[in-house]
């Protein structure tokens, strides 16, 4: 009877591992995280004192360019980014601090703005036989296969924002939650524009026309649409083709609805082709946008809370570099922040207010002439390289 008994409990204890070992297990996904409930983990005496290493405590990669290994290779925290500003900036700075309270090189690539840069710094990473890869990924379906190259080495693998569609490889994907930001995206440019005005929009994808469909819905009828356009977006060039075809057929529509920055840097050079201009609304935005934004070419975005991010990012960093322990969780999720243009208003909204037009929808609480973020705190819970040009312009 006690060797039926302890045969029992070795069997269940090899399924539970077996399902842990399994690439496609995914663990539950936890509730979305809100900036309010990450702690600021402050360096401190009482803090245990690390193992030195004689790696420097930062150093920097551009353009994928080969970087000198610390002497304790082992000792590098391999940051890759999309950009230096924005989001990135911030998150760099978190990065950096955790190195420098555990001792380890953090060692940054600045540009990999593109799949094919991103993919080139993993490589470089892994050959640099790397403690830990964190990654702020800007194409999700090539991050796949880095990944993966990066746990068969043996190192773990931190995706921040987008994170991929596949589970079970990387250690921690810390995902902005764009889709519940589109109703409050909606609400201000609503309000902002004062319930009028023409649009055309760009579908693709399922998950591309889920989100601009959504956000088509909760704007109200005396805002209307003029024509959608349906792109795979196989690539930059495909995009332009087919919003360039929809800007020439409505010139003198009021804004542009579209999906990514990949769209969004189509759009812009469509608009610049054809002589036109129109505002752009990107749903999902991300670094590569943060000073268009700031100067008016996008008009308003869903982008990723970078300090929320970069502070759940540090806080896995130093739990996994002091105590080798990772997340039980794989996903966490945080939510987006929405923003509109930082430049000056347009003349038309301008003569509206001279014309004494009220704004039916200030007792919602936004101020006339808000053109910024929402306040911290304030956020709705809503319902949850140039490419070849068109040389047959006959416009």
């Amino acid at each position: 009877m006690l060797y039926l008994l302890m045969a029992c409990v070795m069997l269940v204890s090899t399924a539970g591992c077996a399902r842990k070992n399994d690439p496609s297990y995914r663990p539950p996904a936890d509730s979305i995280i809100k900036p309010e409930d990450l702690v600021d983990h402050t360096e401190s005496e009482d803090e245990p004192e690390t193992e030195e290493s004689t790696a420097e405590s930062s150093a920097e990669m551009h353009d994928g360019s080969v970087v000198t290994p610390a002497e304790d290779p082992g000792a590098q925290i391999f940051l890759i980014l999309p950009s230096e500003g924005g989001a990135s900036a911030e998150v760099k700075k978190r990065i950096e601090d955790a190195g420098e309270q555990l001792d380890f090189a953090v060692v940054t690539v600045s540009d990999a703005d593109s799949a094919e840069r991103q993919t080139q710094a993993f490589a470089t990473a892994i050959d640099a036989h790397a403690a830990l890869i964190v990654c702020m990924n800007v194409d999700r379906e090539a991050t796949v296969n880095s990944v993966q190259d990066a746990k068969r080495a043996g190192i773990p693998v931190i995706l921040l924002d987008k994170g991929m569609d596949v589970f079970g490889i990387a250690s921690s994907q810390i995902i902005t939650d764009y889709f519940s930001c589109i109703r409050q995206l909606a609400q201000r440019v609503r309000i902002d524009r004062k319930s009028k005005g023409r649009y055309l929009r760009v579908l693709g994808t399922s998950e591309a026309f889920d989100a601009v469909d959504a956000f088509s819905n909760e704007l109200p009828d005396s805002m209307v649409l003029l024509q959608s356009e349906f792109c795979d977006e196989t690539s930059p060039s495909d995009a332009y083709d087919h919003i360039w075809d929809l800007l020439r057929a409505n010139p003198k529509a009021d804004f542009l609805v579209v999906f990514n920055v990949t769209e969004t840097f189509a759009a812009l050079d469509a608009m610049a082709d054809l002589g036109i201009e129109m505002d752009i609304i990107c749903l999902y935005g991300d670094d590569r946008i943060t000073e268009m934004l700031e100067d008016g070419r996008v008009y308003a975005s869903i982008m990723s809370p970078s300090d929320s991010i970069a502070l759940k990012a540090r806080e896995q960093i130093i739990t996994y570099l002091f105590s080798n322990t990772l997340p039980t969780s794989e996903c966490f999720y945080v939510r987006g922040e929405v923003r509109l243009t930082d430049a000056p208003r347009t003349s038309e909204e301008e003569n509206a207010e001279e014309n004494g037009e009220e704004d039916e929808d200030a007792e919602e609480g936004t101020a006339d002439g808000d053109t910024g973020g929402p306040d911290e705190g304030e956020i709705d819970s809503g319902d949850t390289d140039d490419d070849e040009q068109r040389s047959d312009d006959s416009a």
